[in-house]
């Protein structure tokens, strides 16, 4: 045998065995990172199916599983809110304590938020472009932070050599962000890190729009069943409301026509159809109310704005009610310091109503001897009205459903049928303010009255007249109990 031909032969033997060794160990790795990244994946899919509805512990537990099951050194998603005109953080992953102590002194976990107008930070960048960016300066993922040397430390102590920003889109809509922070520069990331962010950001996209369709749904349903609630209590209130004046006009009709029957009228006779016609009116309040709240959800209910003086408004329906406050020995009083020439843009018959259904709350609460005041103060551009009484007072409980329709606030001191109400009209009276623009609040402490506040914007050089219809709107209500 050839001695040469044999080391020929050993050596391609050796060149054959290094191959299959190299391919078989580049198959393992292959192999392992494919289990890694469907260990991931199977990960986030139970992450969603476990928590489902809470967006925030959805994107938290993703994160964390991110580092958790790859060589990543930071995961952090953030979501657009078009309320705040920003990207907001929703979740960044999982720190060792004594990391994130060094950090604290440096740098918050990220910036929390990022507004739409930084166009030179690459969040927004991705945001707006749907394509995805790498960088191995930090400082680009933090345009808007000034401090460049606290900056480098953070991706120091974190041994942050390159971030990959990526987009969330969904239906053709990007609605949030995916950075991912790595300890190789952008040269070095192998394909296999490269393929797992861009699986990462499909797969976490699915599993947070998932989540955040599934809570709006269930969100939906619950309000369905919330209104469902209500339709059933407004249709027995109603029922209830509408009854009880039915049954006092048919009882004192039937014994008025009885008499007269009989041939002997009564000296009641004139007593029995005063009451009958209260009743009436009662039914009457109450069925327009129950319109007024229709048109209102409807976005029906038309005002119709002009320049007006709330003081002066206020002090003509003062002396309208002033006859009947003072059958309850109630006094009633408008102080218009400094509101004298203070002109708004509001509906007179709309605002008269509101000064009438707060009043009359007021003196269905107060006592003989009290008294009912209202004054005006100037805040920037609106005026705030205060009416004040000296009544009972509410308490917490009763405050929270003060504004609720046909609710029920305590027991009055008054139980004259002339005063009872529809339990619609401080619902009425919060839809009129916020359609004029407003808003409506209460201060109140047990047996030292309470103060009814609204808010109306002051005219400014403005003389036109104005008709339209307005739908009711989604301001926030503030109830507020004095200490």
């Amino acid at each position: 045998m050839d001695p040469n031909n044999s080391s020929k032969s050993d050596n391609s033997v050796a060149n054959d065995l290094t191959h299959i060794t190299e391919e078989m160990y580049k198959k393992n790795y292959e192999l392992s990172q494919t289990n890694k990244t469907l260990t991931l994946l199977r990960k986030i899919d139970e992450i969603t199916l476990n928590s489902i509805t809470d967006v925030m512990q959805v994107a938290k537990s993703i994160v964390d599983a991110v580092i958790e099951n790859s060589d990543f050194v930071t995961a952090s998603i953030y979501l657009s809110n078009s309320k705040l005109n920003s990207l907001e953080q929703i979740a960044f992953s999982h720190l060792d304590e004594q990391i994130q102590a060094k950090l604290n002194d440096v740098l918050p976990i990220y910036v929390t938020s990022m507004p739409f107008s930084s166009t030179n930070n690459l969040l927004v960048k991705a945001l707006g472009t749907k394509r995805a960016y790498i960088t191995n300066t930090l400082l680009d993922v933090f345009a808007t932070f000034e401090n460049k040397k606290n900056i480098d430390t953070f991706a120091s102590i974190l041994q942050i050599k390159s971030t990959v920003v990526y987009p969330l889109v969904i239906r053709g809509q990007c609605f949030g962000i995916l950075i991912i922070s790595l300890a190789q520069d952008e040269a070095s990331i192998d394909i296999y890190s490269q393929d797992l962010i861009k699986r990462l950001s499909s797969v976490i996209g699915i599993s947070l729009d998932n989540t955040l369709l599934y809570k709006s749904i269930e969100d939906a349903n619950d309000r369905l069943k919330q209104l469902d609630k209500m339709k059933d209590e407004f249709v027995s209130l109603a029922s209830h409301e509408l009854r009880t004046p039915m049954t006092a006009i048919k009882s004192y009709l039937w014994m008025y026509l009885e008499n007269k029957k009989n041939g002997s009228p009564s000296e009641k006779d004139t007593t029995y159809l005063e009451h009958a016609l209260d009743a009436t009116n009662r039914l009457i309040n109450l069925v327009n109310d129950m319109l007024n709240v229709s048109r209102i959800e409807a976005g029906r209910y038309v005002i119709r704005q002009k320049e007006i003086n709330l003081a002066k408004l206020a002090q003509d329906t003062f002396t309208e009610l002033t006859p009947f406050a003072s059958g309850q020995q109630i006094t009633l009083h408008v102080d218009a310091s400094g509101a004298e020439n203070i002109q708004v843009m509001a509906d007179p018959d709309k605002m008269k109503e509101v000064f009438i259904n707060l009043a009359g709350n007021s003196i269905k609460f107060t006592p003989p001897g009290g008294s009912i005041t209202v004054s005006f103060k100037i805040e920037n551009d609106m005026i705030i009205t205060n009416l004040t009484d000296t009544g009972k007072g509410m308490t917490k409980e009763d405050l929270d459903k003060l504004f609720q329709k046909f609710s029920s606030v305590g027991d009055s001191y008054l139980t004259k049928i002339t005063m009872e109400g529809t339990g619609l009209g401080l619902y009425i009276t919060k839809s009129i303010i916020e359609m004029h623009g407003g808003k409506i609040w209460v201060n109140s402490e047990i047996d030292k009255g309470s103060t009814f506040s609204f808010s109306l914007k002051i005219v400014k050089d403005q003389k036109t007249i104005e008709a339209s219809t307005f739908p009711i709107t989604n301001s926030v209500v503030s109830l507020v109990a004095s200490a």
